[in-house]
């Protein structure tokens, strides 16, 4: 396939700039009837109206450019399984799909509504475009992302800017379990693991007005 090609930070080449257009185009269009924020605030007002609360559950809308770079510094290579927990509406999820030819991706969302929207993001990028989603085996599963068995993957990503830091101990906790050479991708909060993780990148991107910093670790 022609076209130019990016430099991955492992210094393979990656897929055709193009084709990573077109992947982030795709996921952009599936969205399109999928208002992530006010699927939320629905789903916490009726969790309010009901007497449940449940801290550090705050969304936050994926950028799919912003992710695609971070996940780029994990170098996700073929036959390897990636994780989101507190996947929302699954954009990370369908980005990493497209992107990498990966045995698998699946989202763990605790809100109901948003983990329909997941689905229904996934049917609309099947719709387009079957053969583009380069992973196989794409899952949404609605859960406590926390409780998950997710140590067992290659490829973790968590949103820890909204969590309490009780919840940022647990993954850290959890993290020293990952296999060695697994690789853990978080938003805007170190993780205290000891000697267990290794910082592979820390830095912000361009998030849509604003930055957003990622930190890729891997287990070593």
């Amino acid at each position: 396939m022609s076209g130019k090609k990016r430099a991955r930070s492992d210094g393979v080449e990656d897929e055709p700039l193009a084709d990573v257009a077109r992947s982030l185009a795709i996921v952009t269009s599936a969205y399109v009837a999928i208002d992530g924020y006010d699927i939320a605030r629905t789903a916490k007002r009726q969790q309010r109206e009901a007497g449940i609360y449940i801290d550090g559950i705050q969304y936050g809308e994926v950028n799919p450019e912003a992710f695609a770079t971070a996940l780029s510094w994990c170098a996700p290579r073929a036959g390897e399984t990636f994780v989101d927990l507190g996947s929302g509406s699954g954009k990370a999820v369908l980005t990493a799909a497209l992107l990498h030819p990966l045995a698998s991706a699946t989202g763990i969302e605790i809100l109901e509504p948003l983990h329909k929207a997941a689905m229904r993001a996934h049917e609309a990028v099947l719709a387009a475009d079957a053969r583009a989603l380069r992973t196989p085996e794409v899952r949404f599963e609605c859960g406590d992302a926390l409780s998950h068995p997710w140590t067992d993957c290659d490829l973790v990503f968590v949103s820890l800017t909204c969590f309490t830091d009780e919840m940022v101990e647990r993954v850290a906790a959890d993290a020293q379990r990952l296999r060695s050479g697994s690789r853990l991708l978080c938003t805007s909060r170190a993780l205290e693991t000891g000697s267990a993780l290794r910082l592979l990148r820390r830095e912000p991107i361009k998030y849509g007005r604003g930055m957003l910093t990622f930190l890729a670790y891997e287990r070593v």
